[in-house]
């Protein structure tokens, strides 16, 4: 059995504009699990830093 919320698909749907519960509620998680793996794999960083450059 793989990854639930694999790192790639986190940056693509944080990306489009997807918070950690509509995360969840698009790949049918617990919010618990999508916010363990958003902050375990930085992915909100990661987003906010390239936003913050764009700006």
């Amino acid at each position: 059995m793989g990854i639930l919320l694999p790192r790639p698909l986190l940056l693509k749907a944080a990306r489009s504009g997807l918070d950690v519960a509509g995360i969840a509620r698009t790949y049918r998680v617990t919010e618990e699990m999508a916010r363990y793996r958003y902050n375990s794999t930085r992915i909100g960083r990661q987003v906010a830093g390239a936003r913050a450059r764009l700006s």
